[in-house]
């Protein structure tokens, strides 16, 4: 009942645009130690964030899930490609120009567990937001700019608005 009032938390603070903060519990380097959480923000992407993260994604093979077991599968992905799951959680979370640090990255990879990463995966497409994006290359598309000559642009008169003389 406690995980599902988190989820839903998770995704009205996504919806209005706050912050989704991914906690994890680090395991102690010693014995004696007790474990320490340790919490990500991870806010909308910018541009630039969704642009790399979607060339990570686009670089990974799906033609390999339509053979072999599932097991198999996911044991590819795992060696081949748990790499770049790490560093895509670590563009989330740094949302920036300046890539992410190897040591971010070398957190991601020690530290989380399948959990976490189901968990800051799914935080991260929510936070890609990409029916905005599209929603925005849609309104654009519609537009006729592209289609006017030069000398027309920015005379273009909204639908069922007269024009002037």
């Amino acid at each position: 009942m406690k995980e599902q009032k988190e989820a839903l938390k998770k995704v009205a603070e996504t919806l209005l645009d706050e912050p989704v903060i991914i906690k994890i519990t680090q395991k102690p380097k010693y014995f004696f130690q007790k474990p320490k959480e340790k919490e990500f923000r991870v806010e909308k992407l910018c541009l630039g964030s969704l642009i790399r993260i979607s060339k990570i994604l686009l670089s990974i093979d799906t033609e390999m899930f339509k053979q072999g077991s599932f097991v198999e599968n996911c044991m590819k992905v795992m060696a081949g490609k748990g790499d770049l799951m790490a560093e895509i959680i670590a563009i989330a979370i740094v949302n920036r120009k300046t890539p992410p640090s190897k040591s971010l990255i070398n957190l991601i990879m020690e530290e989380f567990t399948s959990a976490d990463m189901l968990t800051a995966l799914s935080v991260v497409i929510k936070q890609m937001d990409i029916t905005s994006f599209m929603n925005s290359i849609i309104s654009i598309k519609g537009t006729t700019l592209l289609e006017m000559s030069p000398t027309d642009q920015g005379r273009k008169i909204a639908p069922g608005v007269q024009s002037e003389g």
